[in-house]
């Protein structure tokens, strides 16, 4: 299986997030910020077309989880969002935004979303 070079940023920028936060600011780049940004936007918009997934959901017996999981990509939003200067409002309208734009290119398209949620797996956010 090939990885994406974006994908593994992301990941090294979500390590770097997840691990050292103090750290994490002085050593993470303006691109790789922005590229872990967009990948948690997309990992809360996974999470939302997951918890209404039967597939994943049955019963809504995983909502514990994918809530959990869906706080991490958040909060993630919210520091790389921080990180790169962006505003509280900024963060709340591309969180939203992706969320319908994202969220419904998953509804429609089952191979982008089965994709995104390996990616989001992978980084922790799913």
């Amino acid at each position: 299986m090939t990885r994406s070079p974006g994908l593994l940023v992301g990941l090294s920028c979500t390590a770097l997030l997840l691990c050292a936060p103090v750290a994490a600011s002085a050593q993470v780049s303006q691109p790789a910020a922005l590229n872990a940004y967009n990948y948690a936007l997309r990992c809360f918009a996974a999470n939302t077309v997951t918890v209404s997934d039967a597939r994943y959901n049955p019963n809504r017996q995983n909502d514990a989880s994918l809530r959990q999981a869906a706080q991490r990509a958040y909060n993630a939003a919210q520091v790389m969002g921080g990180r790169l200067g962006y505003s509280g409002d900024r963060i709340a309208a591309d969180i939203t935004r992706s969320g319908n734009v994202e969220g419904d290119r998953m509804l429609r398209d089952d191979a982008y979303f089965q994709r995104t949620r390996a990616d989001c797996i992978r980084l922790g956010m799913l």
